[in-house]
């Protein structure tokens, strides 16, 4: 009796695996949405004026409209696009003013202007893009599954100009000194490793936690142009920016099985 019962839950043990098996096969095509924070760990040294409309620095949020992978067994591919905007784009604006004020309001009535603060004003700022693509490696344990992936890819840094008109305090002498750049995007080439932790609560529907992080040198060149409203001198400095960038993110998302 005792033997027959015995090979009963051995049956019972073994038909319930064998359905888990059945149920969560292992994962093969994906989809992978998620949001998150982003925390820059090193952005722009700020001795220079311009180097403050560069947008690195007030980046918080991260948004992953596309993520798609395929695994041949537990190695894969994966590519990803991510934007990450500033919901400040505020901040940019009044540190670049402090640092103006800071430099010529002793001398000079001072009246500042940077695309920063149109962002502001239309409460919208232009995303950092991130584009990565690299192979993949998966664990999965019953419902749990542990990605690593090994990315290369590009981030977007964008760039704002700047204008200040410099009214000499018991004068009549009118500066006008503008900040350029020659490109407001510029592409710089990341390192990207990332991790993924799922835990599957469907057959082909998984909750997620990702951490990322991105390593990529970013260069900037700025043009300052000063001119004399009166004379009609024009006198032209370059600002010249080659930082070496880590920015990392932690984002919860769901993951959408196909295969």
């Amino acid at each position: 009796m005792n033997r027959l019962l015995l090979l009963l839950v051995l049956l019972f043990v073994l038909k319930g695996a064998t359905f888990a098996q059945s149920e969560y096969k292992p994962v093969r095509f994906f989809y992978r949405p998620s949001l998150g924070a982003m925390f820059p760990t090193r952005s722009f040294p700020t001795n220079d004026i311009p180097a403050n409309l560069i947008g690195t620095k007030y980046q918080n949020l991260l948004f992953q409209p596309l993520a798609i992978g395929v695994f041949f067994r537990n190695i894969g591919i994966e590519g990803q696009v991510m934007l990450s905007p500033a919901l400040t784009p505020r901040d940019r604006h009044d540190q670049f003013i402090k640092d103006i004020n800071l430099k010529y309001g002793n001398r000079y009535h001072v009246s500042v202007y940077s695309s920063a603060i149109d962002d502001y004003l239309d409460n919208t700022s232009d995303p950092i893009f991130r584009g990565s693509l690299g192979p993949s490696y998966k664990i999965e344990r019953n419902r749990w599954m542990f990605v690593g992936r090994m990315m290369v890819g590009v981030v977007s840094i964008v760039s704002n100009r700047g204008l200040v008109r410099l009214k000499e305090k018991g004068t009549n002498e009118l500066l006008n000194i503008r900040w350029d750049t020659q490109y407001a995007t510029e592409d710089c080439f990341s390192f990207h490793p990332a991790f993924t932790l799922a835990y599957r609560i469907r057959r082909r529907i998984s909750f997620n936690l990702d951490l990322d992080s991105w390593f990529y040198e970013a260069n900037a060149t700025y043009k300052e142009t000063t001119t004399n409203a009166f004379s009609g001198n024009v006198a032209i400095n370059q600002y010249r920016y080659s930082h070496f960038m880590n920015d990392v993110s932690v984002g919860l998302g769901i993951m959408v099985i196909f295969k």
